[in-house]
């Protein structure tokens, strides 16, 4: 479930006995400097940790000066903080300009000692490789080196490093008790950007545009379904900003990429490649989803050798997207930052960000503003 961002006025966001996460809880606590904060939740043991900004604490005597000391965002240090014991109550006071405090709790009856965790004390692991996308360092505040200390919950920040990372790689499931191959539990993430990027409600609106007259000029393209704006303002380096931003909601008759087959390549993974081509030869290439273009192709065994059927998958991809690029030609469109990652097996394109429709063949012409080399 996401929850878009809203003035939460100190509220929880995921309360007690929520009912979709009910062994979780979070609050966000916003104050400004000499402001208090007080609370308890009885049956939940709970971490506070400033994002931004120091407070004091103060756990039913137990007393922390200083917690924090990060001032912009969750990008500039270590993150601190206190273990509050089930049910205890607690109270916070600011000391910086302003502070932003997150509160994170598990359901657990046992009443445990409070602690603090300090920067240096925290956990740090890493995971993946910038190759594959998957690099990502975990900041454990209550972690391995808490363990005894605290019942059932783990505090974690966890940042996703470099371009296009899989923060969640692999993925995984929990919702269900069946020892040793799952456990049951629940979990939480706030979410922060840096850059504070993301798609902006002009970018949607182009695409729609895009979308709309390449359909009407009998381009093979993905189909623009529905934008929603979101509320949040973003930071472009290719638009005025702050600006409108939005979530726009694409289809198509299939979401693999031919990136998908790339990343599987690059891992040596012949097992996931062999599993998605024929995942792709039956769903796609051999029955009735077919387009146009496939039929006259005719239809690929998913059960060939493996052998014949990656060969055979390779010519109907690349011949369905040779003939969505001489239908870009004919119509004039220029794509604008083409690449594996906008084009999808069945020939489709997408992602429409700096195009162009040219009247006439213009053969020094940039689309994209930001191709230096054209």
């Amino acid at each position: 479930m996401h929850i878009a961002p809203y003035d939460n006025k100190n509220s929880p966001i995921v309360d007690v006995d929520d009912t979709t996460v009910p062994l979780n809880y979070f609050n966000i606590v916003k104050l400004n400097k000499g402001q208090a904060f007080a609370y308890q939740v009885p049956g939940y043991e709970t971490c506070i940790v400033p994002a931004t900004g120091t407070i004091d604490v103060d756990v039913e005597g137990f007393k922390t000066a200083g917690l924090g000391g990060r001032v912009e965002d969750v990008w500039g240090g270590e993150p601190e903080g206190v273990y509050v014991p089930s049910g205890a109550k607690v109270e916070m006071v600011c000391q910086s300009e302003t502070a932003e405090v997150f509160i994170a709790g598990a359901k657990y009856d046992e009443v445990l000692d409070p602690f603090a965790v300090r920067a240096d004390e925290i956990d740090l692991v890493q995971y993946g490789s910038d190759d594959t996308k998957t690099h990502r360092k975990i900041k454990h505040i209550l972690g391995q080196k808490q363990h005894g200390k605290v019942g059932r919950l783990l505090v974690s920040e966890l940042f996703t490093v470099g371009a296009g990372g899989w923060s969640g790689f692999p993925s995984h499931k929990h919702d269900t008790d069946r020892l040793p191959t799952e456990t049951r539990h629940d979990e939480t993430y706030n979410f922060r950007f840096k850059p504070n990027w993301g798609l902006t409600l002009k970018g949607a609106v182009r695409e729609i545009l895009a979308t709309e007259m390449l359909t009407a000029l009998d381009v093979t393209t993905s189909q623009s379904f529905s934008v929603i704006e979101t509320g949040e303002q973003l930071a472009r380096n290719d638009e005025p900003s702050p600006t409108r931003s939005a979530v726009l909601v694409r289809l198509s008759h299939s979401h693999i990429r031919i990136g998908s087959f790339q990343r599987l390549a690059y891992m040596d993974d012949m097992d996931g490649i062999e599993m998605l081509a024929r995942h792709v030869a039956q769903h796609y290439f051999g029955g009735a989803t077919q387009t146009r273009l496939f039929k006259d192709n005719g239809r690929l065994d998913a059960d060939a050798p493996l052998n014949e059927l990656l060969p055979a998958l390779l010519s109907h991809v690349a011949a369905a997207i040779a003939d969505t690029a001489g239908r870009w030609l004919s119509a004039g469109f220029v794509h604008g930052v083409l690449n594996t990652a906008n084009f999808n097996i069945t020939g489709e394109s997408f992602d429409y960000g700096p195009w162009r429709f040219l009247p006439s063949f213009e053969p020094g012409l940039t689309a994209a503003y930001f191709d230096q080399t054209g």
